[in-house]
């Protein structure tokens, strides 16, 4: 079998959700490519290889989804408390980039807690939202409210709650200065936050950290 048959057969088994064939396949190809120098497919089996893995991602999100929603309606139907289900969805949809249905999971988070470290984290995805949705003033002031809160009440919350929610706020408020223009101040909250992941050895804050400094490569104040 030759590369180009390989590589034909491993997308289609990307297609058909055959993972596993898949990634065999498009890097039995890649080997046959670079061995006969053509650099060209040997990029074309990578970007199939970077999209299996996006499909993935996206099945596994929408898994999540499901698995939340299933805690919603036990937790109605239970009449146990229903703001941890929100708060899953909430943050599920950013996964999505849903921000229309998560703005409505945060305003029903927001309407149950009461705690200022809760809340703080809250308004940080309501900043989120006004950023996707084209509001970059509303971002604005909700990303300065977050950190208010978060900074204020800091004592009253443990680790590691915290520190992953700070993080969370000072990289929603960081993209919302980026939007802005404003790269000096928005790289500063980016390593503030990566420098704080670090500190409580947060692999999945660390890689949020790294992906948001990675806007300055080619972005440079």
């Amino acid at each position: 079998m030759d590369a180009k048959e390989l590589m034909e057969r491993g997308w289609k088994a990307r297609e058909a959700h055959d993972f596993v064939e898949a990634e065999k396949l498009l890097l039995q190809a890649k080997e046959l490519f670079e061995q006969q120098g053509d650099w060209f497919n040997v990029t074309e089996c990578l970007n199939h290889l970077a999209y299996s893995h996006k499909i993935q991602a996206t099945l596994h999100a929408d898994k999540g989804r499901q698995l939340a929603e299933d805690s919603l309606e036990l937790a109605e139907y239970k009449g146990t408390k229903t703001v941890h289900a929100y708060r899953s969805l909430m943050s599920l949809l950013v996964s999505q980039a849903n921000f229309e249905e998560e703005y409505i999971y945060a305003q029903k988070c927001l309407e149950l807690y009461n705690k200022p470290m809760n809340r703080g984290d809250v308004i940080s995805h309501l900043a989120l939202c006004a950023l996707r949705r084209g509001d970059s003033q509303k971002a604005l002031s909700l990303s300065a409210e977050s950190l208010d809160l978060l900074n204020t009440h800091w004592e009253e919350e443990e680790e590691p709650h915290r520190s992953i929610w700070k993080i969370s706020a000072l990289l929603t408020r960081g993209l919302v200065l980026y939007n802005r223009g404003l790269l000096k101040e928005s790289r500063a909250l980016g390593k503030e936050a990566l420098t704080m992941a670090r500190e409580i050895n947060n692999p999945t804050r660390i890689l949020q950290a790294k992906n948001f400094l990675r806007l300055f490569q080619s972005s440079r104040p």
